[in-house]
């Protein structure tokens, strides 16, 4: 049975194709969406769709991301995924538990066209620094 998902970041994730050559912010982004993607492969084959990029208000940051956050708008990175097992990555009862652990303190590449500011250039998934979160899509 297919699961829907959907991954939303502080982190520029934009997929530019860049694969190869001189360094560039183009490779950067690109390989924080390879980063993400090959960290989801941990667990599963995702199926994605396509990026969206939003700035949402200091409000909905602090509702959603960590608070060290909440100072300003912020802009998101948001995708969908589906998978072909049902709760791959339940534990606890929850939905995206396993998730969650295996992104928290991945390290990715910062200073690209994120308005967040890191202190350390790794994903969190809980706490006041938490810049990246999932949830299952009923």
């Amino acid at each position: 049975m297919l699961q829907r998902y959907r991954c939303s970041t502080l982190v520029d994730i934009t997929p530019t194709g860049v694969y190869r050559g001189k360094v560039s912010s183009e490779r950067f982004q690109q390989s924080n969406y390879e980063t993400l993607i090959q960290t989801i492969s941990i667990l599963t084959q995702p199926t994605l769709s396509d990026i969206s990029i939003e700035t949402i208000s200091a409000d909905e940051v602090g509702n959603r991301f960590g608070l060290f956050y909440a100072n300003s708008e912020q802009k998101v990175w948001s995708f969908n995924f589906t998978t072909d097992h049902s709760d791959v990555f339940l534990k606890d009862d929850n939905p995206v538990c396993r998730l969650e652990e295996i992104f928290d303190k991945v390290p990715f590449i910062s200073g690209l066209t994120e308005t967040a500011l890191f202190i350390y250039p790794v994903f969190f998934t809980e706490g006041e620094l938490t810049n990246i979160v999932f949830d299952r899509i009923e």
